[in-house]
């Protein structure tokens, strides 16, 4: 049986192409034809794996970057986790690989709690401040 990329046949006995196919799951992938395994894709740090338009075709194929405010370390992940920057900075990276990287101060007149935070707030001071 020969199943389009990102599926892998699964069934004995199948009547027809596409009968018996099955997506790969996040974070694996395959080139299809007759494969019946799904790979494990590497994704590089920064970037999660995610199923797309019923599963991956090649290893990167599929990689997300993940959001300011969250981070991944690649491989095989399928989630980001949160940021924690420290206060006074923010999350402002895109694609960060580790909880700090990516943290940037805030500019005078603005703050942030830190964390995972990825936008500064504006200050609101009192007068004579």
């Amino acid at each position: 049986m020969a199943c389009p990329a990102g599926k892998i046949a699964t069934k004995t006995g199948a009547n027809s192409d596409i009968d018996g196919c099955t997506a790969c799951a996040p974070g694996k992938y395959s080139e299809g034809l007759n494969h019946t395994t799904c790979l494990n894709m590497t994704c590089p740090d920064g970037y999660i794996a995610t199923l797309v338009s019923g599963g991956a075709i090649t290893a990167l194929d599929g990689c997300e970057a993940c959001l300011p405010g969250t981070y991944s370390i690649g491989g095989t992940t399928t989630s980001c986790s949160s940021s924690f920057c420290p206060s006074g900075n923010i999350a402002a990276k895109t694609a960060a690989f580790s909880n700090t990287d990516g943290c940037v101060g805030c500019d005078i007149g603005k703050y942030s709690p830190g964390g995972d935070n990825n936008a500064c707030i504006e200050m609101n001071c009192n007068s004579g401040y």
